[in-house]
């Protein structure tokens, strides 16, 4: 507690060009090393060369908070992977339920404050979390980092992953990547399958990039089982909310205003349930295009009860060309072109007026983007034994990993034999019912199922062998 650590050295070696993202291989200043219930409250950590901390594998419920960390050679705070060794170069394919750190990292990091950081290797985003679950990253400043204020998740596409129930919930994140250093960054970004991950109410503002990317919460290359809920993203250099492509992602109730391209990119088309994109609010004065790739596609995510507003003289850039033409195909169900009468957005003044259209005509739930960032009380507590963490209870959950064999076809009909595996990660027992789907929504010829019973212990993993028929009926 209350320690201040200052000056080290690390480098590359002449045999280095750099790591392929995040920086993942610079060590950190302090380090946690099977560590378990450890704390660090209260300390100044500045002037390092590399990561000001970093937690290795077999490390659990270690705490950080109400420390200040800046003057960095990379990012603040480094969490990296729970089944690899030190600095491996991970993207997923080594995951594994057998391996030998089966608890989460289940890392704290609340109420820090994080800035000036990249100066040597500026890839390394202000705070990393690798492919690692259960972790509580709570109402941090994040600011002034060369490339991505948080990013979270370390596997590309569908992989197999150990990255789930990671609360990313009421930071402060701004001044990102605004020297316009590198590109395809973000205030919050994510990689891969997060099941039981959050990103609420976090307030992001002044995010930029060299060419491509300045977003403002960007989940990239597979990201899905995330609830976006409650942010507010505002000037920002391209959309607000960009996805590349994922699943199963909730995006609900956050403001989008005053981005430079457009509000928001709808990613490419999944064959399982992409989006849901309903109660969020967007401004702007001018941008190209409303939604990138188009439009979302009604069978593949659903856009509704969004408030669209555009207070410069170009209008709505509808795809079809009216609100109307998008409802009659079936995109935007109950959503309203309106101004949503904000005290000033230009000046960061989110506010809504009482008689505005969000609130009337949306059920749009006002929330204080100012409470996001360090809590004042934190200040005044000198000792951790006074110090009170953020609330963030564990969630049950399971994961499912779909394994196919040979398909086989005779005439019409096709069979394909599939083993799912379900592995509890979490605390707590996990019940309930699983169902198979084909990619259109409607239920295979699934032997024994197509609805099985789960009864999962902590650590457990069940095994299911099916057989799904296709006819021709079904395509």
């Amino acid at each position: 507690e209350n320690i201040g650590l200052e000056h080290n050295e690390w480098s590359r070696g002449t045999d280095s060009c750099g790591t392929v993202q995040a920086a993942f291989d610079v060590p950190g200043a302090v380090v946690f090393e099977r560590a378990e219930r450890c704390v660090l409250y209260g300390c100044e950590l500045a002037h390092l060369a590399g990561y000001g901390i970093e937690m290795l594998a077999g490390s659990q419920g270690n705490v950080i908070a109400a420390c200040t960390i800046r003057e960095l050679g990379a990012g603040a705070v480094k969490i990296g992977h729970e089944e690899l060794q030190v600095h491996q170069a991970a993207v997923g394919v080594a995951a594994s339920t057998s391996a030998r750190w089966l608890r989460p990292m289940a890392a704290t990091v609340a109420d820090c404050h994080m800035h000036d950081g990249g100066h040597i290797y500026p890839s390394a985003p202000g705070l990393w979390i690798g492919n690692a679950g259960a972790n509580r990253v709570q109402h941090n400043h994040i600011h002034h980092f060369a490339y991505t204020g948080l990013s979270c998740g370390w596997t590309w596409g569908y992989a197999p992953t150990r990255t789930w129930d990671n609360r990313i919930e009421f930071n402060h994140i701004h001044h990102i990547n605004h020297e316009k250093v590198l590109s395809d960054n973000g205030g919050i970004y994510t990689l891969g399958i997060q099941p039981g991950s959050t990103i609420i109410g976090n307030h992001i503002h002044d995010v930029s990039s060299y060419h491509y990317g300045g977003q403002g919460i960007y989940p990239d290359e597979g990201s899905s089982g995330i609830l976006i809920e409650d942010n507010c993203v505002h000037h920002v250099a391209f959309y607000g909310y960009g996805v590349h492509y994922g699943c199963y992602l909730v995006a609900r109730n956050n403001i989008l205003a005053v981005s430079g391209r457009g509000k928001i990119e709808a990613g490419r088309a999944e064959l399982s349930y992409g989006q849901i994109f309903e109660q969020n609010l967007m401004l702007w004065s001018d941008c190209d295009h409303l939604v990138a790739v188009g439009a979302y596609l009604p069978e593949h995510s659903t856009s509704a009860r969004n408030l669209v507003w555009n207070d410069g003289p170009s209008g709505v850039p509808w795809y079809a060309g009216t609100l109307a033409a998008e409802q009659a195909l079936g995109r935007w169900p109950g959503s309203v072109q309106a101004d949503p009468l904000f005290a000033d957005a230009r000046s960061g003044d989110f506010t809504l007026r009482a008689d505005s259209p969000a609130l009337k005509q949306l059920g749009f739930r006002p929330f204080d983007w100012r409470a996001a960032g360090v809590r004042p009380q934190t200040r005044r507590r000198l000792a951790y034994s006074t110090y009170c963490l953020p609330v963030a209870k564990p969630r049950a959950l399971a994961l499912a990993q779909l394994k196919a064999g040979g398909l086989e076809i005779r005439g019409d009909i096709a069979r394909l034999p599939m083993r799912v595996a379900l592995h509890n990660p979490s605390a707590s027992r996990v019940r309930g019912r699983w169902t198979v789907r084909m990619g259109d929504g409607s239920v295979a010829e699934v032997t024994p199922g197509p609805r099985l019973s789960a009864d999962l212990a902590p650590g457990e993993t069940q095994v299911h062998d099916l057989m799904v028929t296709l006819h021709a009926a079904n395509g």
